[in-house]
């Protein structure tokens, strides 16, 4: 119909992705358009019962999927779709419109600016400064030597990339970083000892991690236990741990992990994935295009049930210590493909206030 929609902080539902030859523009709706109904009903209940079925997107989180579920309403419809909105001068209307060809690439473009993967482009574990004194590292994976990662699953300990933070960070500490984001959006995981390396460099303390374990008789029962061990060489530093709906398995664990230290604070527009297993399991379905994957290691608190994974409530176990506002402004922004990354703007600026 020619928009996508997005629910802000406030509860109104905006229109945005509006293309001005479309039948929503053609209408009186503009980006920004607060949108109070759809196909007769009020637009609160319509989004709420929309499910959103993308590939490779799944929502282990509700309040995740909660958020994309009016991107996901914009494309529900059938020939016509009634739209009720209010205009700028403040009138409530109502229009019929037309459906135009297929939702898919709009709703493609709406997930990928909301992703920003666009605008991170540093390697993994790359480290750059953002100001005089904020520096920035992105981890877009727990991966870092193939070996040495698997040897590190088995002795809990990774020396060799603790070195090689020490050398990236001491450079970004000489040029005279005082705060640190540290960038796990978009997070695809990996090794969670990684994890706990890369954590390790910013407490003095040792704590449990996770345990690997197994499902038996009906009881998890933990089999190894891992740890951060704290070298403390960078306790001293402020840091934002910055996620997103996309930061899972070892990301989702390397936040969980931060989030235990009094120096780290845990931001994003969203919660983070919810999920930590280990997925080595992989069954092909027969005639079909689709694929199922499955834990071979469980990943385990110490008491002995998953670490990080949702249950039935679908609520997330790793909590935002400040929740970036998702506002007209910055709806305006992210999906008006603004060059400029709004959530690492609103760490940085955050950094600069703690100091």
């Amino acid at each position: 119909y020619g928009m996508s929609m997005c629910t802000l902080d406030n509860g109104n539902t905006i229109a945005v992705l509006v293309e001005q030859s479309g039948e929503a523009y053609k209408a009186g709706i503009r980006n920004g358009t607060v949108i109070t109904g759809w196909n007769g009903r009020d637009i609160k209940e319509a989004t709420a019962e929309v499910e959103c079925i993308y590939p490779d997107l799944a929502f282990a989180v509700k309040e995740n999927e909660d958020f994309f579920r009016p991107l996901f309403l914009a494309g529900k419809g059938g020939e016509t779709v009634s739209v009720e909105f209010v205009d700028e001068d403040g009138n409530k209307n109502e229009a019929v419109l037309n459906a135009k060809g297929s939702y898919k690439d709009r709703l493609d473009t709406a997930i990928y600016r909301f992703s920003t993967q666009d605008r991170m482009r540093l390697d993994n574990f790359e480290c750059k400064m953002l100001t005089d004194t904020c520096g920035y590292m992105r981890v877009s994976e727990e991966f870092f030597n193939f070996v040495q990662d698997a040897i590190s699953m088995v002795t809990g300990k990774y020396p060799s990339l603790v070195k090689h933070l020490d050398k990236e960070l001491g450079k970004l500490k000489n040029e005279g970083m005082e705060t640190l984001v540290i960038d796990i959006r978009n997070n695809v995981g990996g090794v969670d000892d990684i994890s706990s390396a890369v954590v390790s460099m910013f407490t003095d303390e040792t704590f449990f991690a996770h345990g690997i374990g197994v499902y038996e008789d009906g009881i998890y029962k933990v089999n190894e236990n891992h740890y951060v061990h704290g070298n403390g060489k960078y306790q001293d530093i402020e840091v934002v741990v910055l996620v997103n709906y996309e930061c899972c398995s070892a990301g989702d664990n390397m936040a969980y992990n931060f989030a235990k230290l009094d120096n780290a604070t845990i931001m994003g527009i969203t919660v983070s994935s919810g999920v930590d297993q280990n997925m080595g399991g992989l069954c092909m379905m027969p005639d079909s295009n689709f694929s199922l994957r499955y834990p071979t290691g469980l990943v385990l608190a110490k008491e002995g049930y998953p670490l990080i994974d949702t249950d039935v409530t679908r609520t997330s176990n790793i909590e935002l210590d400040v929740r970036i506002p998702f506002d007209y402004n910055a709806a305006m922004h992210i999906f008006g493909g603004g060059a400029e990354d709004y959530e690492l703007r609103y760490a940085v600026e955050y950094l600069e206030k703690e100091e």
